[in-house]
């Protein structure tokens, strides 16, 4: 087919340039049903979150939206947060959680409760743990009541059905009051249990709760294997705690019985669904290509020489008159 336009040449490598580019959305197309059941619920959320008011709503209707339902009973032993990114839901007390505060917590291993405001401070656990809360000034406008709550590794939010991927690493951290945010980013450190192992290739993460959809997403921060600890940044309050995941910039995985190889395996099937999309593309346009060139070499001749056989008939009817 390309050999029907003014410059064959040009116009069938943009054809076969155009068709590499389909091969390769239509890989990354079928090759992400593959990636996502391996990845599980894990969505990167940031460390950030920017505030914002449901001014326009009716009232008890909260969101950017006005889709949050909330009033004096919603939230049982709660309460309703009227403001911020969470506007809509349960601030639940210290003894329950769960979208509708309904869900008895566990006991808590430890406790720690201070008063925090616009110069910032700091707040830990203390009785030799690590964790700690770093507030740079400014990043609360008023005083605050803030409380921290330590709980059992894997005693609050077991994903393990749903999230089989992740692999606890140290307690669970409450944070209240549940709404609060900052203007800054505060600094929290948690404490990773001496009993968990790194394999190469993974790293620790820490990762927030959504009480919603029961499910863990990662924030971020920083692993120190030297003091057991990693840093994160954060904007506002909740259920927060440390995973051992994979190492996205780590060029080798280490894989042991208990590794999910189904990861190995969807970029292998992608990588051979985009080959065999790309051969069968080079494939085709070299079939039509050579095809219409064959037709056009067959044919020209066959209608040039019909001609003469026409022209030198015509000399046998004129010597025929004579005799």
């Amino acid at each position: 087919c390309c050999a029907r336009f003014p410059n064959p040449q040009t116009v069938c490598d943009t054809m076969f340039n155009r068709l590499a580019i389909v091969a390769l959305c239509l890989s990354v197309v079928f090759a992400a049903p593959v990636f996502r059941p391996n990845l599980g619920a894990v969505h990167n959320v940031g460390s950030l979150a920017f505030v914002t008011n449901s001014t326009n709503c009716t009232t008890n209707y909260y969101g950017s939206n006005c889709d949050r339902f909330c009033d004096s009973t919603t939230c049982n032993t709660g309460s309703c947060l009227t403001t911020g990114t969470d506007a809509g839901r349960c601030s639940c007390t210290n003894t329950t959680r769960g979208a509708f505060c309904n869900e008895t917590l566990p006991t808590s291993q430890a406790s720690k409760s201070g008063r925090l405001g616009a110069t910032g401070g700091t707040l830990d656990l203390g009785s030799g743990r690590k964790f700690k809360l770093t507030l740079p000034a400014g990043a609360l406008s008023a005083d605050v009541d803030l409380e921290i709550f330590q709980y059992a590794r894997g005693s609050i939010g077991d994903t393990s059905a749903t999230q089989p991927q992740l692999s606890s690493a140290g307690g669970i951290i409450r944070l209240l009051p549940k709404g609060t945010t900052f203007t800054t980013p505060i600094t929290v450190t948690f404490e990773v249990d001496t009993d968990i192992t790194v394999p190469t290739g993974f790293t620790i993460k820490v990762f927030k709760l959504d009480e919603t959809a029961n499910e863990w997403n990662q924030v971020g921060g920083t692993y120190d294997p030297s003091t057991g600890t990693i840093d994160v940044e954060l904007s506002s309050f909740s259920f927060y705690s440390p995973f051992v995941v994979a190492d996205s910039s780590s060029s080798s995985l280490e894989f042991d019985g208990n590794s999910d190889h189904s990861i190995v395996i969807a970029i292998v099937a992608s990588v051979l669904i985009a080959t065999f999309l790309f051969i069968g593309g080079m494939w085709t346009i070299v079939y039509f290509r050579n095809k219409d060139n064959q037709e056009v070499a067959v044919a020209a001749p066959a209608q040039y020489y019909q001609q003469p056989v026409q022209y030198y008939q015509q000399p046998v009817q004129y010597y025929q008159q004579p005799v």
